[in-house]
């Protein structure tokens, strides 16, 4: 058995685009004049074939007419989305949204979902703010978004589908991506416990021993069992017993648990029969800030900075919260350090297993498309017929095909070519309408189109056995009779020349001098 990984995809997308699309000569061609319906293209070597001897137009693809395309995830309120992780195929999964803009006109925002607030539903849009900062958005529903990019509406109109939007970089998202740990998972949040998390006030804070007197410490034992209750001990008067946990302190009641600061415990205990912890010296704490202490969540890597705080709820410790995300970090492991004068596993304690989520090569935003697993291209150009245009401006087609390297006469340099024939007739064209078949020899074609005031007719669907085509040395057949040739204009387009790499069926599009189709192409991979 073998697996091919999500990178697969995107590099033949991105090698695609950027070697092929963007380097190379394309073209969209029109083809299939004349049906009444819808016909159904295969896959082979004869409809490519019939599809360049039917062509009628064909107009230059440019850079700027090719778009990466992503699955269009809006946002809806009340849908648990799926947090980031590095260890799972997120393929098929609404791993990020689109932000739909307010206004008429708005651009479409882009985010990637670092943390579901344990499966819970999405309750707050993320709202994007100009200042991209970081580009994290923490919101009161416990998501985390990171903001990708934004869609101009502009771009969005021109090449979005019912399912996909166009999608482009961002210099100053990427310019900001940092590989830190964003989020560190616990794998058994419904059966660890055994840990003790104490709450409380600071009453005061010596800033010259960096000593915090507690108010009203409440201990929320993390299980109800009764035979945790002799590793549960509420204890402050035997000396150091939270040394080594962690005192993680935010201003007031109100402020966001987001905003907690971490510090290590050097020592804990009790003076004139009030509770007090020490850490190392700092200008942060002061009277009435909340605090908690609880076990420590180291974090292990080739990176630094990362620190997380343990979320309590039940009695477990069902989460964690990053207070730093730190940088540089490919390779990680994270564990909680066991609170050794109170956890004890023969007592029924049970260890609780975490796990850092490391980003993406380079972080967050280093690349829209690798990280949202694009795995489409769009393709929008407007087909007319206005100044500067060769395109036909009447008669239909019901095909719509990408060429690549099609070859024209030396001297053509433009970028719209007419495939049909422009015959000028000796005699008056009042006996010939559209869709009417004329041939010279073994050599047949359709009237395209017909222009009575100048004696001329357009050719279309030309064929011929071999290498023979339309000559001005013969009478051309129709059911009247024949009709003397004065010249012939040839299409530039040197015939059967390029490769068909994809085709669009549609039914008949009729043109018209001041109409405009707006043609969009997705190719799939």
């Amino acid at each position: 058995m073998s697996t091919k990984l999500d990178k697969f995809d995107y590099d033949l997308v991105e090698n695609y685009y950027m070697k092929n699309l963007i380097d190379n000569n394309f073209w969209l061609f029109g083809s299939f004049a004349g049906e009444l319906a819808r016909t159904r293209s295969t896959n082979s070597q004869m409809t490519a074939q019939e599809f360049l001897g039917r062509a009628i137009f064909g107009i230059q693809v440019e850079p700027k007419d090719i778009s990466f395309m992503l699955a269009s995830v809006v946002w809806r309120q009340g849908t648990t989305y799926v947090a980031f992780d590095n260890s799972v195929n997120l393929s098929e999964e609404s791993f990020f949204v689109v932000v739909e803009p307010d206004i008429e006109g708005g651009d479409y925002h882009i985010f990637k979902c670092l943390s579901n607030s344990l499966n819970t539903p999405s309750l707050n849009k993320p709202i994007f703010i100009n200042n991209i900062s970081d580009g994290i958005y923490e919101l009161a529903d416990g998501y985390v978004w990171k903001y990708m990019s934004s869609t101009p509406f502009i771009t969005y109109r021109r090449f979005f589908t019912r399912n996909l939007i166009p999608i482009v970089r961002n210099a100053l998202v990427e310019s900001v991506a940092n590989d830190g740990i964003y989020s560190i998972i616990v794998e058994n949040g419904e059966s660890n416990r055994g840990y003790e998390l104490i709450t409380g006030i600071v009453e005061s804070f010596d800033s010259l021993t960096s000593t915090i007197f507690i108010n009203s410490p409440v201990k929320l034992e993390s299980s109800s069992s009764s035979d945790l209750s002799p590793i549960q001990t509420f204890d402050f008067t035997t000396p150091n017993f939270y040394l080594n946990r962690t005192l993680y302190v935010r201003k007031n009641d109100s402020s966001s648990i987001l905003e907690s600061r971490a510090f290590n415990i050097i020592e804990s205990g009790t003076l004139n029969s009030k509770p007090y912890v020490k850490v190392l010296s700092n200008t942060f704490i002061e009277a009435n800030d909340v605090i908690q202490i609880a076990p420590t969540i180291e974090i292990k890597g080739d990176g630094t900075g990362a620190v997380a705080m343990p979320i309590f709820e039940g009695g477990k410790i069902v989460s964690t919260r990053m207070l730093e995300y730190g940088s540089n970090y490919t390779r990680a492991g994270a564990y909680i350090k066991t609170p050794v004068q109170a956890f004890d596993v023969n007592e029924g304690a049970i260890v609780a297993t975490i796990r850092p989520i490391i980003s993406p090569r380079g972080g967050h935003g280093t690349n829209i498309f690798r990280e949202l697993k694009s795995k489409h291209i769009g393709i929008a150009k407007s087909i007319s017929s206005g100044a500067g245009s060769s395109i036909p401006s009447s008669g239909t087609y019901s095909k719509i095909g990408l060429v690549k390297s099609p070859l024209f006469d030396g001297a053509f340099d433009a970028t719209t070519f007419d495939n049909r024939l422009k015959m000028f007739l000796g005699s008056s064209v009042g006996a010939l309408s559209v869709g009417d078949v004329v041939t010279q020899g073994d050599v047949e074609g359709t009237v395209h189109e017909v222009d009575s005031a100048e004696s001329t007719i357009y050719v279309s669907n030309y064929v011929g056995p071999y290498t023979e085509i339309f000559v001005n040395t013969q009478p051309i057949s129709v059911e009247t009779g024949g009709i003397d040739i004065n010249t012939i204009e040839y299409s530039p387009y040197i015939s059967d020349s390029g490769d068909v790499l994809f085709i669009s069926d549609s039914t008949p599009i009729t043109r018209s001098q001041d109409k405009i189709e707006q043609l969009r192409l997705i190719i799939d991979f």
